[in-house]
């Protein structure tokens, strides 16, 4: 929505508002320009993987987190915790 007051308002935005937006000024004295991109970002997620993972003896175990883990008491333990991220710019990835 457009104001009198130069202000534009993008209520309750979807990805077809993702963009470059921009204001002018022009006068007899000079003109000037200033563009401001609006993005779209995705919620981040956390990539899981549901496996069972067993290893009776004491060496090192690795799991991605939502596996079900079971460890000999002692062994060393690490569960990882991948993330996507993502971040659009005029429907291009810039991230993720």
């Amino acid at each position: 929505m457009l104001s009198g007051t130069g202000r534009l308002q993008i209520r309750n935005p979807t990805k077809k508002e993702q963009g470059l937006y921009g204001c002018s000024v022009a006068s007899r004295l000079g003109s000037d320009s200033e563009s401001s991109p609006v993005l779209y970002a995705e919620a981040p997620v956390i990539l899981f993987a549901e496996r069972n993972i067993s290893r009776p003896e004491h060496g090192p175990l690795s799991a991605v987190v939502g596996s079900t883990v079971i460890a000999a008491l002692g062994a060393n333990v690490t569960i990882q915790c991948p993330v996507r991220v993502s971040l659009k710019i005029s429907g291009k990835k810039i991230l993720g």
